[in-house]
């Protein structure tokens, strides 16, 4: 029972947690300028309604690119500045992914290196880069 009780207290905790998150970094946008605004939104390839609709999803507020990347023994600095451009379409899958609770579970139970092709969204875009190394 007490197990019960510390799993529903704990899960409640990190939701309101992750809800707070996420509200700030919507109202951290809101906040700066429209001009900046829209290039802080180009720069990640998203509309103003797709970022609203990602800060939808758990845990959108948390970079789980480059945990994953970590986890991956992929250098996330070396890849970001010599592929840019692709780079930045991983943060957009990444930010749009439904499944970024899933996703923050594996990372967390470091699972994610076995789990990450059965529903990650860079899953392809991890193997190729893993494939050049």
């Amino acid at each position: 029972m007490i197990n019960a009780i510390h799993t529903v207290t704990n899960f409640a905790v990190v939701y309101v947690k992750d809800w707070m998150a996420r509200a700030s970094s919507l109202r951290e946008l809101e906040q700066i300028a429209p001009e900046d605004r829209s290039r802080t939104l180009r720069d990640w390839n998203l509309t103003s309604f797709e970022f609203g609709s990602a800060m939808r999803h758990r845990f959108a507020s948390q970079d789980l690119l480059s945990c994953a990347m970590r986890t991956l023994d992929i250098e996330q600095d070396q890849f970001s500045s010599e592929h840019i451009a692709w780079y930045r379409d991983m943060q957009r899958s990444c930010v749009t992914c439904p499944h970024r609770s899933r996703c923050r579970k594996e990372l967390m139970g470091s699972s994610f290196a076995s789990h990450y092709q059965g529903f990650c969204a860079n899953s392809a875009n991890f193997a190729e880069i893993l494939e050049r190394s």
